[in-house]
């Protein structure tokens, strides 16, 4: 069975506020580890679209995607922690972005 289009359709039904609809297309795609696809359900999380607003479930995605490769997750991260007032976290977090994605920084 295929799942290449989970993700695209995710988008697609988020585009037209089906959250639900979004968010089960996403957990396919996450569940052939796809890794936007977890950073996807996350916001969703994070922004209470069509879903009770969960930093807990926000952030269980967002690590999922940023264990999974998702350099944006890390961000997000930290974003989440900053917004829960823990600036040591989040800057933690967005500590770790750096080092993982911008090596050259940190070689000096």
């Amino acid at each position: 069975q295929l799942f290449a289009g989970s993700y695209d359709n995710g988008i697609s039904f988020y585009k037209k506020a089906q959250y639900q609809k979004a968010i089960e297309s996403f957990e396919i795609a996450s569940n052939n580890n796809d890794n936007r696809a977890m950073l996807a359900i996350g916001i969703i999380y994070a922004n209470g679209d069509g879903v009770k607003w969960d930093p807990i479930k926000s952030f269980d995605w967002f690590k999922k995607a940023a264990n999974a490769g998702n350099k944006h997750a890390y961000v997000k991260l930290g974003n989440l922690f900053a917004s829960q007032k823990n600036y040591k976290k989040a800057l933690k977090k967005i500590e770790e972005f750096v080092k993982k994605n911008y090596p050259e920084i940190n070689s000096g």
